[in-house]
């Protein structure tokens, strides 16, 4: 794995998720996230005080992302994978995060659609991202298999 491209994907994409986090709950949704019962969210102050944690989750987040996709990238056109890779990301993290979220707390049926148009798009840009910097990746390694699966890229067979 190129560690350089890995490192600098993974700050690209950590940064454009602060980003997007920001002006969609912190912007978009701010009035909504008001309008909850108070016990429901945390005031200002308080999500402030604990804001390392989040960070700490999208740090988290990003670096999964982009190692899974430093694993998965394939010969085929780049801007198709990210947006597909984003797209896998957002039904595998953010669809079912929001609807359990959903299940558990009381939120009014139309933030929570909000929240989950809002974040399709903001992960998969965050796919799309990841996958700029990774365009000529397996090319330049001299990776001719376009199988997501292809286990010889890894330096193994999944035997071993």
């Amino acid at each position: 794995m190129d560690m350089k491209r890995f490192w600098l994907a993974v700050v690209a994409v950590f940064f454009a998720a602060s980003i997007s986090g920001a002006v969609i709950h912190g912007t978009l949704l701010f009035d909504d996230y008001r309008a909850l019962p108070g016990d429901l969210v945390r005031s200002i102050p308080e999500a402030n005080a604990r804001m390392h944690f989040m960070f700490l989750g999208i740090l988290s987040s990003s670096l999964a992302m982009v190692w899974i996709y430093a694993h998965i990238v394939t010969t085929k056109p780049w801007l198709g994978q990210g947006i597909r890779f984003g797209i896998a990301v957002w039904m595998l993290k953010t669809l079912p995060m929001f609807l359990i979220y959903y299940f558990n707390s009381p939120y009014p049926p139309d933030l929570v659609i909000k929240q989950i148009a809002f974040e399709f798009i903001a992960v998969t840009i965050l796919g799309v991202i990841a996958a700029a910097i990774y365009r000529s990746a397996p090319a330049a390694a001299g990776h001719a298999s376009s199988h997501p699966l292809d286990h010889s890229r890894m330096g193994a067979s999944p035997r071993q």
